[in-house]
C-alpha cells in the first residue's frame, strides 16, 4: 500500500470517530458509490498485517516489488484511485435558494452515508468535487431522540395574482421563465410557515403580516392556514406540499375578522363548545391537548378513559353492516407520503384481517380506548386508526392518504416521522403495541409476582396458565384476544444441567431461514487469446466469430469462503493458471473494484455476476488499461482488461486488439455505411473549399487558413494512399474471405478515425471525461498508427498500483450495425455458455415453511453475549435454549427473518431464497404443545413482500377479498392470480384460523 493510501485512510478514521451526533450539528451526505471505491482504493476496513519480522506486511509487500521481486505473483491488482466527489446521482434538483435536492427514492447505507463535517471537508481537499450536501440534526418525538434530517419537506409555493401585482418591478423578467412565480423551498418538519413568510418577505421587501398561505387543493378550493406558528409536523405537511401565497391588504384582513366573529358567534348560539367532540381529526389540538394539558382538556381527563367522549365524530356502524362491508369487494389504494410503502404493506394487511377491521368499524373501540395507561398513546392512535379504517371502508374514495397515522406515530417512534425507508414489520410490531395499550381494558395494570420455581416439577399446563392469567390481569384488548399465543422456553445450564421453563405471551413469529451452505456463482471470463482460430463469422452475419468473445461459467462453492477458491475453482475449469485471472466487480459498465483473495465469497451478491479476465504473466514494465465501451456518451456492455508492455505495443497494435475483441458484435455492411458517410463530407468540404476560393474580398490571414488546410488535405490524401497499400483489417486472419464491403479501406481526414467502426479516446477512470484535458472534454482521440503507446502515455503506472483508461467511441453513422446486448443475458449469442451453466437446472435447494418452524424450535446455544443467569450455579452461564409453541392464536403473524447481520461483510444483507409456504390448510398442531383444542389449521390471507436489498426497495401486499386476491402497491391495486402470489419477496405472512376453538385460546 502506497503511503498516501496509508495516509488517507489514518487521518479519515482519526476524524470519523464512532460517536453519536449532537443537536443542531451540522453533518455531510456523501455518495455511498463513490465512498466505497475510497475505501476500497485505501482499504480502509482491512488491518495491518504484521510479519514475523514484526513488520508491517503492506510495507514489506512494497519493498518487495522495489527490489522486483514477487511480481509475478498472481493479479491483485490495487483498487483504482477514485475519480473526484460525484453527489450529482442522489440530487433531483435545486431548489430556489440553491440548496440541493436529495432524491426521495434513495436511502442511507445503500445510496448514500452520512459523514461528519471534518471528514467531508478533508475529502474535499484531497479529491474536490460535489456538489456539497448538508444536513442538520434535530430531535423529534416526546423523548427528543436525535435524527439527521436527511430529506427536509419540499414546499412548492406559488405567488396569488394578488402578490404578484405588489411587485410590479419583477414582472417583465418573471414572465420570461417557463413557471413565473413559482418556487421551491427545502424546510425542516421542526421549523413553521411564519418562518417562511419572514424569509419571502424580506426577499421581495413586503411587510409579512400583510402575506398568509393557502392550502393548493386539487377540488381548486384553496384553504387559509392559520395556525402558521406551529411546525411543519404537527401541520401534517406531506413531502412535498404545494402552496399559494396571498396579499391581504389592511381591508381585506378586517373583513375577514369580522366575518370569523360573526360564524363563531353562530356555533356558540348552536351549542358549539371547546369539547373534542366538535374538533376537526386535521387539528392536531385533537391530539395534543389531552398531553399537554391545554385547550379544553381538562373537562375530558376527569372522565374514565373508557368514556365515549373522546370517540371520533363519524357515527358508529351496526356490527351487522359492519360484517357486509369487510366482505365486500372494496379496495382502497393507500398514498405514498413519501418512502412511506412499508407502512402501506402492513396497513393493507391489517385492514384485510376481518375480526378487527369489524372491531373497528363498529364503533366498538371506542368504549375501549384508554388515555390513562402510561405505556399507550392516550388512545390516539386507537383513534386516527379507526378513522383511517373507515374511510378506506366506507369512503368514496379508492385512494386514501394515511398522514394522521404517520404523524401521531412518528409522535412516538420517531424512526418513523421522516422520510427513510423503513421496515413493515417493525412498524407493524409497534402499531399492534400501540393498539392494544390503548385499547387495554385495564385501567390500573396490577402489580404481579412470579412465584419462584418449584423444586418438584409440575405440569405445564398449570405452570402456562399461571403465567397466562397474570399477563391478562395486566393486559386485555382485541389485540390480545386475536394476535396472540404462548411460547414455552426451556433453558438449560450446560454445567449443572438445571432446566427453567417460562411461558412467555408472543404476538408474531420470527422464523430463521435455513440458507443452504451451497450456492451457485456466475463468472464470466474475458480470454486473453482467441479459444479458436480468429477469423470470419461462420454465418455471415457478423465481422468476426466468437472466438474471443466471453465465456459464461456456473460453479457450486461453499458461501463462506472467500474469493481465492473462486478463483482456484475456475482454474480447474478453464484450464488457465490461477495466478493469471483477475476477478473483478463492475459497476455502471466499468471496473468498480478487483475482489482480493481474502474477501468472502458472502461480499458477492445473489444473482450477481463475477468478471474474470485471463491476463499474462506481468512483470515491472508492464502497464494495464481498462477499455470500456461508450455509446452515445453513456457506458455500455461490460469493460476490457489489457495488460501491455508501452514500449513494444503501437497504437495501432491498440485498435487491432480492441477489433478483435468487439468485431464479433458488429455486423457486414458497415463500411459501406461509413464510406457513403464519408464521400458526403468530402463533398460537403470540397464544395466549402470552392466557395471560400471564390471570395474576392479575402484578408491576409483568411489567406493564410486556407492554404493550411488545402496543405493538410494534400498530407492527409498522400498518407491515405500509403495507407490503403498496406492491410487495412490489422487483424491475424485473411481479408479475402470477406466481401469487398468489409474488407477495403475506408478513410476521411483524419487519418486516426479511420478503418475501424470507433474511435478510441483516454479518458477518466468514469468513462465519462478526458483525463488530460480540462472541463467540457469527453476524451482525446488516440491516433491509429505505429507510434508506441509511450508517446500516449509518457508515465505509464505499474500494472499493481493503477491503470489508464480508454472508451471505444463508436461512430455514430455505424450504431445500427452494433449489437449491444448484454453479455449477461442468457439469450446473448455474444457470450459462450459453458457446460456448467447446467447447474442451474440441477442445482436445487427448495426451503419449506415447515423447515423453517423446524429450525426455530430446535435447541440454540446462547452465545457469549446472551448469557443466562443460573441461579444454582450464581452466575452467567451459555446455557442451551430452546423455543417451543405451547398455545395458537387466532391471527397467526409469521415473519420471515430475510435480513440478518453477517460478520464477514460487517452489514445487514437480505437472504433472497424463495421460502414455500400453503396458501390453505397451514397445519402446526404438531408444533403446538397444547393439545386442549381442536388443532390449528389456518388460511392465509395477507402478504407483506419486500423486493430490493437491505435499507433499499420496495414493499407491495397481496389481500385476499372475498375469493380474490389483490396486489397493492401504495395508490395502485390489481386482482392477482392465487398461484402467482407466492415469491421470494414473501416478508410477514397472515395467517387466520379456520376453525377457532369456542371461547378464548387461554383459560
Amino acid at each position: 500500500m502506497k503511503n498516501e493510501q496509508m495516509e488517507q485512510r489514518k487521518i479519515i478514521k482519526d476524524l470519523w470517530v464512532q460517536q453519536s451526533f449532537q443537536f443542531g450539528e451540522t453533518v455531510n451526505i456523501i455518495s455511498m458509490i463513490w465512498l466505497r471505491q475510497w475505501k476500497n482504493y485505501v482499504k480502509y476496513d482491512e488491518s495491518p498485517l504484521i510479519n514475523g519480522n514484526g513488520n508491517n506486511s503492506e510495507n514489506g509487500h512494497n519493498e518487495q516489488q522495489q527490489n522486483g521481486k514477487g511480481v509475478n505473483h498472481h493479479h491483485e491488482f490495487e483498487s483504482p484511485k477514485p475519480e473526484t466527489i460525484d453527489n450529482r446521482e442522489l440530487l433531483e434538483g435545486i431548489d430556489s435558494e440553491g440548496n440541493p435536492i436529495m432524491d426521495r427514492k434513495l436511502n442511507e447505507k445503500t445510496d448514500f452515508e452520512i459523514v461528519p463535517s471534518k471528514v467531508w471537508s478533508q475529502l474535499i481537499q484531497w479529491y474536490q468535487g460535489g456538489p456539497e450536501i448538508k444536513r442538520t440534526v434535530i430531535t423529534l418525538g416526546f423523548k427528543d431522540e436525535l435524527y439527521v434530517e436527511i430529506k427536509p419537506y419540499l414546499i412548492n409555493v406559488k405567488y396569488h395574482t394578488s402578490l404578484i401585482s405588489e411587485i410590479p418591478s419583477r414582472n417583465q423578467n418573471q414572465q420570461q421563465q417557463q413557471t413565473p412565480y413559482l418556487y421551491s423551498y427545502q424546510r425542516s418538519l421542526k421549523s413553521t410557515l411564519a418562518e417562511l413568510r419572514e424569509t419571502i418577505a424580506k426577499n421581495e421587501n413586503i411587510n409579512p403580516n400583510h402575506l398568509e398561505f393557502y392550502k393548493n387543493s386539487t377540488s381548486g378550493k384553496s384553504k387559509p392556514i392559520k395556525k402558521i406558528t406551529m411546525s411543519l409536523e404537527d401541520l401534517k405537511f406531506e413531502d412535498k406540499t404545494d402552496l399559494i401565497l396571498h396579499y391581504q391588504t389592511e381591508q381585506t384582513q378586517k373583513g375577514i375578522s369580522k366575518l370569523g366573529k360573526k360564524i363563531t358567534g353562530i356555533f356558540k348560539k348552536k351549542g358549539h363548545g371547546s369539547g373534542m367532540g366538535g374538533r376537526s381529526y386535521s387539528d392536531p389540538s385533537y391530539y395534543t391537548n389531552g398531553v399537554n394539558g391545554g385547550g379544553s382538556s381538562s373537562s375530558s381527563s376527569s372522565t374514565s378513559s373508557n368514556s365515549n367522549e373522546s370517540s371520533p365524530t363519524f357515527e358508529n356502524i351496526d356490527p351487522k353492516s359492519s360484517k357486509e362491508i369487510v366482505l365486500s369487494n372494496k379496495i382502497c389504494g393507500l398514498s405514498n407520503l413519501g418512502n412511506t410503502c412499508f407502512m402501506n404493506s402492513s396497513l393493507q394487511c391489517l385492514a384485510h384481517t376481518i375480526p378487527l377491521t369489524e372491531y373497528f368499524l363498529s364503533g366498538k373501540y371506542a368504549c375501549d380506548i384508554n388515555k390513562t395507561n402510561p405505556l399507550g398513546m392516550k388512545g390516539q392512535i386507537a383513534e386516527i386508526y379507526g378513522k383511517l379504517m373507515k374511510d378506506m371502508w366506507t369512503g368514496s374514495s379508492n385512494c386514501v392518504a394515511p398522514k394522521h397515522l404517520k404523524w401521531i406515530i412518528g409522535k412516538y417512534a420517531p424512526q418513523f416521522s421522516g422520510m427513510s425507508q423503513q421496515d413493515s414489520q417493525e412498524f407493524l410490531s409497534f402499531l399492534l403495541d400501540g393498539l392494544h395499550e390503548d385499547l387495554n381494558k385495564v385501567l390500573k395494570k396490577p402489580y404481579t409476582e412470579e412465584k419462584e420455581e418449584s423444586k418438584e416439577q409440575r405440569e405445564d399446563a398449570v405452570v402456562a396458565a399461571e403465567h397466562w392469567e397474570n399477563h391478562i390481569k395486566r393486559n386485555q384488548s382485541i389485540i390480545v384476544n386475536l394476535f396472540q399465543g404462548q411460547y414455552k422456553s426451556t433453558l438449560t445450564c450446560s454445567k449443572c444441567s438445571k432446566v427453567s421453563i417460562t411461558f412467555d405471551p408472543y404476538m408474531y413469529v420470527t422464523l430463521p431461514i435455513p440458507v443452504p451452505t451451497e450456492r451457485l456463482f456466475d463468472v464470466i471470463l474475458f480470454r486473453r487469446k482467441p479459444i479458436e482460430q480468429l477469423g470470419p463469422d461462420p454465418n455471415g452475419i457478423y465481422c468476426l466469430n466468437n472466438a474471443m468473445a466471453p465465456i459464461k461459467y456456473c460453479l457450486k462453492l461453499p458461501k463462506r469462503e472467500d474469493v481465492e477458491t473462486l478463483r482456484v475453482e475456475l482454474s480447474k475449469i478453464t484450464g488457465i493458471e490461477s495466478s493469471c485471472i483477475a476477478l473483478a466487480e463492475t459497476l455502471k459498465n466499468r471496473i468498480y473494484t478487483f475482489l482480493n483473495d481474502q474477501k468472502s465469497l458472502l461480499s458477492i451478491k445473489d444473482k450477481e455476476v463475477t468478471i474474470a479476465y485471463e491476463l499474462p504473466h506481468a512483470g515491472e514494465d508492464i502497464s494495464r488499461i481498462h477499455v470500456m465501451h461508450r455509446s452515445n456518451g453513456d457506458l455500455a456492455l461490460l469493460p476490457y482488461v489489457l495488460l501491455l508492455k508501452y514500449s513494444e505495443t503501437s497504437r495501432k497494435d491498440l485498435y487491432k486488439m480492441v477489433w478483435e475483441r468487439v468485431g464479433h458484435r458488429v455486423k457486414k455492411g458497415w463500411r459501406s455505411a461509413l464510406r457513403q458517410k464519408l464521400k458526403e463530407q468530402q463533398n460537403l468540404n470540397l464544395e466549402n473549399n470552392s466557395n471560400n476560393s471564390s471570395t474576392t474580398t479575402v484578408n491576409d490571414q483568411d489567406q493564410d487558413n486556407i492554404s493550411n488546410q488545402q496543405e493538410q488535405h494534400q498530407q492527409h490524401q498522400q498518407q491515405q494512399q500509403q495507407f490503403g497499400e498496406k492491410d487495412s483489417h490489422h487483424s491475424t486472419f485473411d481479408d479475402s474471405q470477406f466481401e469487398e464491403d468489409d474488407a477495403s479501406s475506408v478513410t476521411d481526414d483524419d487519418l486516426f478515425e479511420s478503418i475501424y467502426p470507433f474511435v478510441l479516446k483516454t479518458t477518466n477512470g468514469n468513462g465519462n471525461h478526458c483525463d488530460r484535458c480540462p472541463n467540457g472534454c469527453t476524451g482525446c482521440a488516440v491516433e491509429c498508427d505505429d507510434k508506441p503507446l509511450t508517446i500516449l502515455y509518457k508515465t505509464p503506472k505499474y500494472w499493481r498500483e493503477g491503470c489508464n483508461n480508454i472508451a471505444i467511441d463508436w461512430r455514430p453513422e455505424i450504431i445500427k450495425y452494433v449489437d449491444f446486448i448484454d453479455h449477461d443475458d442468457p439469450t446473448s449469442p455474444f457470450t459462450i455458455q459453458d457446460k456448467s451453466i447446467q447447474l442451474k437446472s440441477e442445482f436445487r435447494n427448495d426451503i419449506t415453511l415447515y423447515d423453517c418452524l423446524s429450525i426455530f424450535t430446535k435447541n440454540e446455544e446462547l452465545k457469549k453475549n446472551d448469557t443466562w443467569y443460573c441461579p444454582d450455579c450464581k452466575a452467567h452461564i451459555e446455557a442451551t435454549k430452546k423455543l417451543e409453541l405451547w398455545s395458537a392464536p387466532k391471527i397467526l403473524v409469521i415473519h420471515l427473518k430475510r435480513f440478518q447481520y453477517t460478520s464477514y461483510t460487517h452489514r445487514h444483507e437480505k437472504i433472497n431464497y424463495y421460502v414455500d409456504f400453503p396458501l390453505d390448510n397451514l397445519d402446526i398442531s404438531k408444533l403446538v404443545l397444547n393439545k386442549s383444542y381442536p388443532p390449528p389449521v389456518y388460511q392465509l390471507y395477507a402478504i407483506s413482500n419486500h423486493m430490493g436489498v437491505m435499507g433499499s426497495g420496495h414493499y407491495t401486499s397481496c389481500v385476499k377479498n372475498k375469493d380474490q386476491w389483490y396486489l397493492i402497491s401504495d395508490s395502485s391495486y390489481r386482482p392477482i392470480d392465487k398461484l402467482k402470489i407466492k415469491s421470494s419477496d414473501a416478508y410477514v405472512l397472515f395467517y387466520q384460523l379456520k376453525s377457532p376453538p369456542t371461547g378464548t385460546l387461554q383459560q
